[in-house]
C-alpha cells in the first residue's frame, strides 16, 4: 500500500497539480494520438472476444496478425522494450530532487526504480522463452520520446503503460491453446496493471478508473506505439 508521506499529498497535491496541469496541457496536446477519449474507446472496444488459437485452420481465417505463439510473444517484447527504455531513460534525466521540486516525496523516484527493475525483468523473461521456443527475440529499437521536464515523462510514461496494458489484454486471446504461456502473460499483464496505477496516482487521476478493462487490437497498439519508434512498428501480420 502506498502510504499517503510518499505522495505528500493532499497538503501539497495542490501544487503539484499545478505543476502537472501545465505538463498535461501541453504533453497530451502532443500524445493525442494516446487519448482519443479513452472512455470512449474503452466501451467501443469492450466487445465480444472469441478466444482464437495462432495456426491451424481457425487461427488461419480468425487470426490475421500472428503465424505462432512466437510473433505474439515478439510483440509483447516489443512494446517491453519500448516500455523499459522510457522509464530507464527518464530516471536517467531527473534527480530525486527533480521531483521534490514539483512536489513529490524523492521515495517515490524508488518506487520507479523498482518498475524499471520489472520492466528489465519482463524483457529478460520474454526474451529467453523465445528463445527456448527456439525463436529469435526481437531487440530494442531507436526510440524517440516526446518529453522535456518531468511532468511530461510521467504523463508519457502512463499512456505507454496504458497502452501496454491494454496490448497484454487483446493479446491473451491469441495465447488461448498454451496454458503455460498464458499463464506466463498474464502473470505479467497483473504488474502491468499494478504499475499503472501508480503512474495514474502520480498524475492526480484515478488509479482504477474502469470496472472492465477493455482490450487493444494488434493495429491499434501499433497505431498509439509507433509514433515514439524512429521507422514505426511493423504492423503485425500471420505468416509475414
Amino acid at each position: 500500500m502506498i502510504e499517503s508521506q510518499h505522495l505528500t499529498f493532499p497538503d501539497r497535491i495542490g501544487n503539484r497539480r499545478g505543476v502537472l496541469r501545465g505538463a498535461l496541457t501541453g504533453t497530451l496536446a502532443g500524445l493525442a494520438i494516446l487519448a482519443p477519449t479513452r472512455s470512449g474507446k474503452r466501451a467501443a472496444l469492450a466487445q465480444e472476444a472469441t478466444p482464437v488459437a495462432v495456426g491451424g485452420a481457425q487461427g488461419d481465417a480468425a487470426n490475421p496478425y500472428f503465424g505462432d505463439e512466437i510473433d505474439v510473444l515478439n510483440f509483447a517484447l516489443t512494446l517491453e522494450h519500448l516500455d523499459s527504455t522510457l522509464y530507464r531513460e527518464g530516471l536517467e534525466q531527473f534527480a530525486a530532487q527533480d521531483f521534490v521540486d514539483v512536489g513529490y516525496d524523492a521515495s517515490v523516484r524508488d518506487y520507479l526504480e523498482q518498475i524499471v527493475a520489472n520492466e528489465e525483468t519482463q524483457v529478460a523473461f520474454l526474451t529467453e522463452t523465445i528463445s527456448s521456443l527456439g525463436g529469435e527475440p526481437i531487440g530494442p529499437a531507436e526510440y524517440q520520446f516526446p518529453y522535456a521536464t518531468l511532468g511530461e515523462w510521467l504523463v508519457l510514461s502512463q499512456q505507454v503503460e496504458d497502452v501496454g496494458l491494454d496490448a497484454y489484454t487483446g493479446a491473451a486471446r491469441y495465447l488461448i491453446g498454451n496454458d503455460d504461456l498464458l499463464t506466463a502473460a498474464l502473470t505479467i499483464h497483473a504488474v502491468e496493471a499494478r504499475q499503472l496505477s501508480y503512474w495514474r496516482l502520480l498524475n492526480g487521476v484515478v488509479p482504477f478508473p474502469d470496472a472492465v478493462e477493455a482490450p487493444l487490437t494488434p493495429p491499434e497498439v501499433v497505431a498509439l506505439a509507433s509514433p515514439f519508434v524512429v521507422g514505426g512498428i511493423p504492423e503485425p501480420t500471420a505468416g509475414a
